[in-house]
């Protein structure tokens, strides 16, 4: 073997350990998600999203079952297949109001409002979707089916203490 065939050998492992040794690693990327078998797929715009119910003055609430004007708010399912499934049932599920548990609470920490929860609502029917409980069914459609909710807060006391009134429910979508 040549002296320059071993030089240019060497040459080029040196030449890639260089390299090697100049990569570095500045981060990381994670990806996540789930392969699903069932009619439809929650769209991730659903997934974790914050309803704004504005404010709302505590003399508003003079008797217990007050309400503040609903606000809207929408689950999309999307790539909807339903065939022999037909139907979805959205159920939320949380820390329900201590007086009354079809609420969702708006805390028990220092400062927070008292004497009201989140009452959320089939939009279509208007009846209350309770915590914790069995949910409502929206029938399924090819394509994309949006499951049409509002909140609004409800007084469970007379009187209505100010400070903070944010709650937070967590809700899982069955099919039959």
């Amino acid at each position: 073997m040549s002296i320059n065939k071993l030089m240019t050998g060497a040459a080029l492992i040196l030449t890639g350990l260089s390299t090697s040794a100049m990569a570095a690693t500045d981060g990381k990327v994670n990806f996540e998600g789930n392969v699903v078998d069932t009619p439809c797929v929650v769209a991730s715009k659903s997934v974790n999203q914050t309803v704004t119910l504005n404010n709302v003055k505590s003399s508003s609430f003079t008797a217990v079952g007050n309400t503040s004007a609903p606000v809207g708010f929408t689950i999309s399912l999307e790539q909807c297949t339903p065939g022999t499934i037909k139907t979805a049932t959205a159920a939320f599920s949380g820390l329900a109001d201590a007086k009354d548990n079809t609420l969702v609470s708006v805390g028990t920490a220092s400062g927070s409002a008292t004497g009201i929860g989140i009452e959320i609502l089939d939009a279509a029917k208007g009846t209350t979707v309770a915590m914790n409980g069995a949910g409502t069914d929206f029938g399924l459609i090819n394509g994309n089916t949006d499951l049409n909710f509002q909140a609004r807060y409800k007084s469970t006391n007379a009187t209505v203490g100010v400070g903070p009134a944010n709650g937070s429910a967590d809700f899982a979508i069955t099919y039959k």
